[in-house]
């Protein structure tokens, strides 16, 4: 079926109608919750439900398969939602299934039930209909195309999928084990953090601890036996205490009632840690939740001073909610509270609207005709952009924990537990990230890798000049902030590409006189010569140093007018690549003009390289300078990368370096996959050294040595009369280690005054 995206009906059998039991009730439930509901139009959802689904049944129980649109339908109800969204979630299914003369379409929904169920109807139908291409993962790019459909049609699409969702997961046990564990996997990563963020705390836990018992089945019978033989003790004593609470209230005439409730089997599971708990983890937990339920919200404070005489809190564990309430609408005062034979309890206070509030979430705020904000939804949307394992990411952090911050203005704003300065910058606005420089948090400025705390007062610095690095994503936690500063980046880096091309063909009509024009022939043809699809390709491919204007112009020969040969001639012997005479040469025959400028660019190319280097580059078009990176000094049989930059070649880094940690994920145009063809050879290097004798001048030489993964076979270093130091290193160095780069790093240190090779033969 659509839900689990998995065909669950069997053989088809003719069912009679004999669930007008359920449906009773189903309407007793609406009518409580809704004033003037149209009854009607739900009799009839289920009478066409009924009819597409009676020659189906369920794999659990061999069960009528109409018992599911029910069970939705319920869930619906039971949360408060209008008839529009019961009668939607009876024929959820019916146009999936519905077969031969019971073909059912949108269009006869909408004639028949009106356009608000047929928009929900068939925004859940489209997602299971959608093609997906081979390489993307089915099911995150139905999950993708769910957010989009809800964005553009009715949120009670979403809705009505996690109900359905979590119905399905009652019967997970009747599918294969592979099968329970992708669903399980899909439900914890997609369905709870979304139900999470949408107030639907209660569901949440349920569909948790569902997934809990496929993913951590020992871990999670561990928790369910220690509740069966703990559970009572701690219930009663917290009854003991509740009511000593309720009549204390009560003497200060405030009605009171209360529940208790342990908490989720997952929710007990993640305080405790990871691993299956032992019964001394579990009896330290915060496992048990005592809701207090007053009349209003004066009486929540004074409940919960009440709570805090009797009971001793954590210091730092008290949220109110009440006056900030979390951005789904939830509202409720918190503590934690323990006593001398309880473990810690978490208190929670609230009105009987709060309560109502805290188990149908935003639905509260669409019976009122008050979504107060969509900008999680929103903000998710504009994350999505196609990468399976992306967009579970970004699903998964919808849940987070909040801490408050105070802006400039005083203002409380709350951000994910854990975000850094720069992800505060982009919650207010894109563009306040993009050109965010600084923070000033607490009237100190700090740098915008710098974690939040709560109650802090952040205010962002901005700069016209910011320009988005790889680096930033280090600095960030959120997805919403992280998928920014890539789109800031790729806007950066496409305008870089375009500019490159444009510098090219301006280049040329400066030093050749020579421009194709845009989109002509002659573009194209160079386009082809060159091997790329477009001018931004070119532009790409010059920009990350894997085309070289040597090279192009090489390409170019075949293709420029004579004119523009005698200028490159020209400015090539400027350079000093050719003879004065061959100047001459441009007045001679065409085609040995041709010849000498493709050898002369060509040879130019290979001088620059590095000869015979051990490593090769994926994607080179020709040979570059290759070096190996200071910072992480790559050794042979390391995994590589190589870093290509216009005019000075390839450094090649290990994998993991941290400064092109950022880019490896992002496969940034300047980073390539590299790999080793051979260990590079190593050559023996002489160095004398001059300075001026001092305590740890030895020791400061010796540690930059180590510092630049620089192998010493010998240092000697001698005092002198005039106070003044000298002697000789020998090192090995790779191939790819120039001697000039350790002479630059010697020098910086203080009392060296130079460094210089030994030329071989010289005593």
């Amino acid at each position: 079926m659509p839900a689990m995206g998995d065909d669950d009906h069997t053989d088809p059998v003719v069912e009679g109608n004999g669930h007008t039991g359920a449906l009773d009730e189903l309407l007793k439930t609406v009518s409580e919750h809704n004033e003037s509901p149209d009854l009607d139009l739900i009799r009839r959802a289920f009478e066409l439900a009924s009819e597409v689904h009676r020659c189906q049944r369920r794999k659990e129980g061999n069960e009528p398969y109409i018992v599911h649109p029910l069970a939705v339908a319920r869930l619906t109800a039971d949360h408060q939602m209008d008839d529009v969204s019961v009668a939607a979630a009876l024929l959820h299914d019916c146009i999936e299934d519905a077969r031969g003369a019971m073909r059912v379409t949108g269009p006869m929904l909408a004639s028949g039930f009106g356009s608000e169920v047929a928009v929900i109807v068939e925004g859940l139908t489209k997602l299971q209909r959608q093609e997906v291409a081979p390489s993307t993962n089915h099911k995150l790019a139905t999950l993708v195309k769910l957010l989009h459909a809800t964005a553009t049609a009715d949120l009670r699409t979403i809705i009505i999928k996690i109900f359905d969702r979590a119905h399905n997961l009652s019967s997970l046990t009747v599918f294969p084990e592979h099968k329970q564990r992708r669903i399980a996997l899909e439900t914890e990563k997609f369905y709870i953090p979304v139900a999470t963020r949408l107030g639907l705390f209660k569901l949440a836990r349920e569909m948790e601890d569902r997934v809990m018992q496929v993913l951590q089945p020992e871990a999670y019978h561990s928790i369910l036996q220690w509740l069966g033989r703990e559970g009572n003790r701690i219930k009663r004593e917290l009854k003991e205490k509740a009511k000593e609470i309720c009549e204390q209230l009560r003497a200060m005439h405030v009605d009171c009632e209360y529940r208790i409730d342990p908490k989720g089997v997952y929710s007990i599971y993640q305080a405790v840690g990871p691993g299956t708990p032992s019964p001394g983890r579990l009896n330290e937990g915060c496992n048990f939740e005592l809701c207090l339920i007053v009349g209003d919200v004066d009486s929540c404070f004074r409940a919960l001073n009440v709570v805090h005489r009797r009971l001793a809190h954590l210091r730092g564990s008290v949220k109110d909610f009440i006056n900030s309430p979390k951005i789904n609408g939830y509202q409720s005062l918190h503590t934690i509270c323990t006593g001398p034979t309880l473990p810690r309890v978490q208190v929670l206070v609230r009105t009987h609207e709060m309560n109502v509030n805290s188990d149908i979430g935003v639905i509260s705020q669409l019976r009122q005709g008050r979504l107060q904000d969509r900008r999680w939804l929103d903000e998710l949307l504009d994350s999505l952009e196609g990468d399976g394992d992306q967009v579970l990411e970004l699903t998964s952090q919808v849940a987070y924990a909040e801490i408050q911050v105070i802006t400039p203005r005083g203002e409380g704003r709350e951000v994910p537990q854990g975000a850094t300065a720069l992800d505060y910058a982009y919650s207010i606005h894109t563009a306040i990230g993009d050109r965010a420089a600084a923070a000033l948090i607490d009237g100190e400025t700090r740098p915008l890798g710098t974690v939040l705390r709560s109650g802090q007062r952040v205010e962002i610095l901005t700069g016209d000049d910011v320009r988005p690095t790889y680096e930033r994503l280090e600095w960030v936690r959120t997805s919403r902030a992280a998928v920014a500063v890539r789109r800031a980046i790729r806007r950066a880096e496409r305008a870089a590409f375009l500019a490159e091309a444009a510098d090219f063909f301006a280049y040329c009509e400066r030093h050749l006189g020579w421009t194709p024009a845009p989109h002509s022939e002659q573009r194209q043809r160079l386009c082809e010569a060159l091997q790329v699809s477009n001018e931004e390709e070119l532009g790409r491919e010059i920009y990350s140093g894997r085309l070289a204007y040597d090279f192009i112009f090489a390409h170019l020969v075949p293709l420029l007018p004579r004119t523009a040969l005698t200028a490159l001639v020209g400015e090539l012997a400027h350079e000093g690549a050719v003879d004065t005479s061959c100047l001459e040469v441009a007045t001679s025959e065409e085609s040995s003009l041709r010849t000498l400028l493709f050898t002369t660019l060509v040879e130019r190319l290979e001088r620059r390289a590095a000869p015979e280097a051990p490593v090769t580059i994926v994607g080179l078009r020709h040979s570059l300078p290759i070096r190996l990176a200071e910072c992480c000094r790559p050794e042979y049989g390391d995994d590589i990368v190589a870093l290509t930059v216009p005019e000075r070649g390839a450094t090649i880094h290990r994998r993991r370096c941290r400064k092109v940690r950022s880019m490896v994920d992002q496969n940034a145009p300047r980073l390539g996959r590299a790999s080793w063809k051979h260990r590079p050879q190593r050559a023996l290097t002489r160095l004398h050294i001059q300075g001026r004798d001092r305590r740890g001048l030895f020791q400061a030489i010796a540690e930059s040595l180590l510092r630049m993964k620089v192998d010493a076979q010998s240092v000697q270093l001698s005092a002198l009369p005039d106070g003044s130091a000298e002697g000789e290193i020998w090192l090995e160095l790779p191939a790819l280690v120039p001697a000039a780069e350790v002479i630059e790093r010697l020098t910086t240190i203080p009392g060296v005054t130079n460094v210089a090779p030994v030329s071989k033969g010289k005593d």
